[in-house]
């Protein structure tokens, strides 16, 4: 992906109509995979600072507004661009139950990523289609 992407942009890599979809900022730059991967060790680092943990308290979606508010803040520092076409995405998991993680747009297109560990992960079209949340 290149170039700045907008909300009509950014809703296009998603085939169903979402539920709740809110849009901060007026463009987006894309990120590479290998910024998110490098980001994700800064994010845990602060985590352990901060003295956080999974807990009842702070679970899967403060991990990924966490992430993704850190994100943003420290490309702040180093880009004068767009926002990062980064998102909060709350879903039902195919096993059951909902959860949160984060949804980038990266040279690979749609990536989801696993806050909490870094993981990226392969969501069935059917955990994408049931998101209820997503938070650029």
């Amino acid at each position: 992906m290149s170039g700045p992407l907008n909300k009509e942009s950014l809703l296009t890599f998603f085939a169903n109509p979402l539920k709740l979809a809110y849009f901060a900022d007026r463009g987006y730059a894309a990120i590479s995979t290998a910024w998110l991967k490098e980001f994700h060790t800064y994010f845990k680092g602060e985590l352990w600072r901060k003295d956080l943990s999974y807990s009842k308290t702070y679970d899967c979606d403060n991990f990924a507004r966490g992430f993704c508010a850190d994100a943003n803040e420290v490309h702040k520092e180093v880009s004068k661009g767009e926002a990062l076409a980064i998102a909060e995405f709350h879903y039902r998991q195919d096993t059951g139950g909902y959860h949160a993680i984060i949804a980038a747009i990266t040279e690979q297109g749609l990536v989801f990523m696993e806050p909490q560990n870094g993981d990226f992960l392969t969501l069935s079209q059917g955990e994408i289609d049931s998101c209820i949340f997503l938070r650029f």
